[in-house]
């Protein structure tokens, strides 16, 4: 962050300060548990500050997603996570035997920021987890998408009803929706604010647990 111009005035938001501040935030909204925050980098950066998870997801050189893309993996992106996570998981353990950490039989929440576009991740997640009845999947208990969007022109936010319309009420994860004016009042990029209404609207229809916060606005 500090070699790019753009990125360099949001320092004190580097993945370090991030971390502790996720771990603070859970601490105190759960004082009886140890959080555990696991933060997982950009496979690589475009020098407009975009993130892209090519180990997750395609992107075009532009830094744009590609959804729809069949030869992606013949893994799909949780699966990739679930295994990221248990080999971190293992190295930790070979560190320090001492250290208690699991991944299994606890709750697991999902976040993804807006902070250079690294919320594509959870964006095609919700297109997975409908599909992959996994442990990992069912020990999901929350996902938040943080300003939502991407350097596309469509899929801001998930608006596919024919993926969310498989996800199940009773056991779907608790999806928090966080937006601020950076995506919403941006008078260039109006679908970003068209996809959020829309993303809410069927959830809301489909009955599926969500929790909605405007920030600054």
């Amino acid at each position: 962050m500090h070699q790019n111009n753009f990125s360099n005035q949001y320092i004190k938001w580097n993945l370090e300060n991030t971390a502790q501040n996720l771990y603070e935030r859970f601490t105190n909204q759960f004082p009886n548990c140890h959080p555990h925050i696991w933060i997982i980098r950009a496979s690589h950066w475009l020098p407009s500050s975009i993130a892209c998870y090519n180990n997750f997801l395609h992107f075009t050189k532009s830094g744009v997603p590609l959804y729809e893309n069949e030869e992606i993996s013949k893994i799909t992106g949780m699966q990739h996570l679930s295994y990221v996570l248990s080999n971190a998981v293992e190295q930790l353990l070979n560190f320090d035997k001492d250290i208690q950490c699991q991944i299994t039989d606890i709750p697991m929440r999902l976040v993804g920021f807006m902070l250079c576009h690294s919320e594509k991740i959870p964006n095609n997640r919700v297109k997975e987890i409908s599909t992959q009845i996994m442990e990992f999947c069912r020990n999901l208990t929350d996902i938040y998408w943080l300003d939502s969007g991407h350097s596309g022109t469509y899929h801001h936010w998930p608006v596919l009803v024919n993926y969310l319309s498989l996800l199940n009420p009773g056991s779907c994860p608790v999806i928090h929706v966080h937006a601020s004016p950076y995506q919403l009042a941006n008078p260039l990029r109006p679908q970003k604010s068209t996809d959020f209404n829309k993303f809410l609207d069927i959830l809301s229809n489909l009955n599926l647990p969500f929790k909605k916060q405007l920030h600054f606005m």
